[in-house]
């Protein structure tokens, strides 16, 4: 999951008769190589969740906004971070 142009988490999905946590070994495996906070594993019936940083897990109703995702993973207030991020990123390469 993307936003203001930083990776915040990783979200895996998995087929409906699978188990709610069947893609989390995986999520946490992407989510480590990428330095990313937080992972999501669902199954289309439920969303589980995994902290990587404080070790807490467990089902959520929702996933979070990215601003809510924003504000967890930068509690610290930082204006050049902010700045930084609302400049926009050509991601898609050659000529329109």
């Amino acid at each position: 999951m993307f936003y203001r142009n930083t990776k915040l988490a990783v979200i895996e999905a998995k087929a409906w008769d699978e188990s709610l946590t069947e893609g989390l070994g995986q999520a946490k495996n992407y989510a480590d190589k990428l330095a990313i906070r937080f992972t999501y594993s669902s199954n289309g019936h439920g969303i589980y969740c995994a902290d990587m940083e404080t070790g807490k897990e467990g089902p959520l109703e929702t996933y979070p906004t990215p601003q809510e995702l924003w504000n967890l993973t930068f509690a610290k207030a930082s204006a050049w971070r902010d700045r930084f991020a609302d400049v926009s990123f050509e991601d898609k390469g050659g000529f329109y």
